[in-house]
Formats: structure tokens, sequence, C-alpha cells
């Protein structure tokens, strides 16, 4: 259902004009102009009255001293005819193709009209959540299952890379020795191994004192053995049974058990401090593990939230959004933008979202150069839409001068 741009707008005793025609004929860009507090903004206003009604109406809009104000708009499909009385009363006649429409003709305007407020300029001001909403509102993109999935798993993920920096400072700060027992040394047990290796070592040196003495014995007896036989067989048996007992003990090294025993405390410690760095090599393996899982699970939703977004038809090549759901235009955020590529997105949203009556109205003209106006008559011409600019002017070609609340001329 398409009503076409405006072809004339008649206002009568509206704010502070008493009676002005303009007709635009369908023209892509109308600028009103004039000095300020002449009527310029009254005639904005009036378009939106004419279409919003009592809803978009302040108090007092019927001119000072007047008793009603009116206003009539016309495309080529509408006729509009809108009522104020002094004391806010409305009577609203609403025609499509010269036929009265009598059932809830407001009704039917707020479906027509949708937006039809929208400045541009407006939309440059909002915040960025505010303008994100915009867009999505206008190209029907419901991205609210992975806005929250995405916010979960990135509270996820940052919780998790939070623990992993921790332990990964804990492990950097731990030391790992080579050539260390796995578990830590008992004191005591080695000082009990010194000790019974101290008493072998002193049974066996006794021991071979012992032989030693047995041999001087016998040597000095066999010069008596004529007279000690018995008594030299009687030792020659103990003899032999103290060599066997004594072939078959074997010297205890000490040494390396009392190295031992002076380093325990420092192996025990390299020990201790082993353990902790494993457990925490294990811990960090574990948290990057969930970190990059969480990673995956962000990757997979950013790329299906890119597939919804390439599924809607933007209201400008270039249009989308970023991961924090900011709008971006050819991949730059929106607010980081050129003044005219700003301007060229909004003016696009504005015509995109009221493709029924496409009109869009710029309060704040003055701001726009050469380049601007150029660029915004280029883009309504291409849209088939219609631009009506406020511009502090009185001699601009082919603007319509406002004085005194009547049109100049």
């Amino acid at each position: 259902m398409s009503g076409g741009k405006i072809l004339e707008l008649q206002v009568k005793n509206i704010k502070r004009l008493r009676a002005i025609e303009i007709r635009p004929n369908g023209e892509a860009l109308v600028v009103v102009g004039g000095k300020n507090a002449q009527g310029k903004t009254s005639a904005l206003d009036s378009i939106v009255y004419a279409l919003l009604g009592k809803k978009a109406m302040p108090d007092g809009v019927v001119r000072d001293g007047a008793l009603r104000g009116d206003i009539e708009l016309t495309t080529d499909q509408w006729h509009i005819r809108r009522t104020i009385t002094a004391d806010g009363k409305q009577i609203l006649e609403l025609k499509q193709n010269g036929e009265v429409v009598k059932d809830k003709p407001q009704k039917l305007l707020d479906q027509l009209t949708h937006g039809i407020a929208f400045d541009p300029e407006s939309f440059v001001r909002l915040d960025k959540k505010r303008q994100s909403e915009v867009l999505r509102d206008l190209i029907k993109l419901d991205l609210s299952d992975i806005d929250t999935t995405h916010a979960q798993k990135y509270a996820q993920r940052t919780e998790v890379n939070r623990d992993l920096k921790a332990t990964q400072g804990q492990l950097d700060g731990c030391k790992c020795h080579g050539g260390v027992p796995k578990e830590e040394l008992s004191f005591a047990t080695l000082l009990e191994e010194l000790r019974t290796a101290k008493e072998a070592n002193a049974g066996r040196t006794a021991l071979a004192q012992k032989v030693a003495s047995q041999n001087d014995r016998r040597a000095r007896l066999q010069e008596q053995i004529a007279q000690l036989q018995a008594e030299l067989d009687a030792l020659n048996n103990s003899v032999q049974a103290d060599e066997l007992q004594l072939a078959t003990l074997r010297e205890v090294p000490e040494e390396p058990i009392a190295a031992q025993l002076a380093t325990v405390e420092d192996t025990n410690k390299k020990v201790r401090e082993n353990l902790a760095y494993f457990a925490a090599e294990e811990r960090v393996k574990c948290f990057k593990e969930k970190s990059d899982g969480l990673s995956a699970e962000i990757q997979e939703l950013e790329a299906e939230r890119a597939r919804r977004i390439a599924a809607c038809a933007m209201p400008v090549e270039g249009l989308g959004f970023n991961e924090a759901g900011e709008v971006t235009y050819q991949g730059i955020p929106y607010a980081d933008c050129s003044s005219a590529e700003r301007l060229r997105v909004a003016v696009a949203i504005g015509i995109a979202a009221h493709p029924a009556i496409p009109v869009v109205l710029i309060r704040d003209g003055s701001l726009l150069d050469a380049d601007n106006m150029r660029m915004i008559a280029e883009m309504a011409e291409k849209a088939d839409a219609q631009v009506w600019i406020e511009r502090v002017t009185e001699d601009e070609d082919g603007a319509i001068i406002i004085e005194d609340g009547m049109v100049r001329g």
C-alpha cells in the first residue's frame, strides 16, 4: 500500500503559520527556508500533525488569536484534512483515491506512516544501543537469542581466562628441578640407614682386627706346634669360621648416605616445588581447554549473527553490526564514520522506515553543505522518496521561503 510523495501541503493558523500553500509536485528535495521564528519549523511540524494526529501534537498548536487551524496534505493516493480547534478538539477527514475512509482513518494512517516523523539527524545523535535497536526493528532482525548466549559465553570465557591468568602466574612462579626424587626423603630414615651402616662397619672393623690378632697368634703358636697342636687345631677351626663369616660381609658405603642426609631438606624443597609446578601446569592446561572451547562457541555465535544479518535487506549497502551489536558502515563503527557517511546511512534508514509514504524530515538543514545536499537529493531520487529540509536561508535557489507565517511571493 503506497501513498507516494507529498504533492501539496496547505496549512492555516498552525503555530506560527498564517496561511501557506506548498506544491512540491513530487520533487525529491523540498527546502523550506526563511529567517528564524518565521514558520519554517511549523511547516514541517504540520506534516507530522497531519499524519500522526493528536499523539504528535503539543498543547496550543492553533495560532494565537485563531479559533481553529487547518492542515491539508495530498499525495497521489491520499488526501488528508485535519482541523484542530483552539480547545484541542480535532476532526480528521481521510480520502483514498477520492473515496472517504470512514472506518478508523487514524489507525489506517498509523499503519501508513510508521516512523514518518523520522529525522535522520536525530538518528545520528542517538546512542549506539538505540541506533542498533532502530535498525533491527526496521529490518526485522531478531538477534536476542544470540546476544543472550553470546553474553553468557563471553562472561564465562572472561571468568575462565581470569582463572587461567592467575594459574599461569602461579605456574610462572613455580620451580622445576631435574635429578630429584618424585617424593620427599625422610630425614629419620636416612639417619637410621646411616646408624645401621656405621654399626655394620664397626662390627666388620672389629672382626677384621680380631682376624689379624688371631693370625699373629697362629704364627706364634706354629713355633710351638708340637706343644700346642691341640690348641692350634681349635684355633684353626675358629679362624676358619670367622673368615667364612667375614667373607659374607660387604662394606656399606657411608658417603652417599651422608651426602643425601646433608642435602635432604634442599632435595625435599625441590620435590615440593616440582609437585606444585606439575599441579599448576595441569590447571593451566584445563583452563586453556575451557577457554578455547568457549572461544569456539563464541565464534560460531558470531558466524550465525553474520549469516542472519547477511540475510536481511539493509537500507543501504555496507550496513551491518559488530560483535558488540553496534551499527557499522563498511565495517567501521557508525560513530567513527565521516559526517557524510553518517548522514547517508541516517537518510537511507529514514526512507526505508516508511515506504508507504516515503517522506523524511530534516530539521537542522543549515548544517548541510552543498555536497551533503546533493547527496541527499540523489538518494531521494533513487529511492523515489521525498526529503523536506528546514534551512535558515532567504535566497537559496528553489527554496520555499516563509516570512511571517506565509510563503513569500
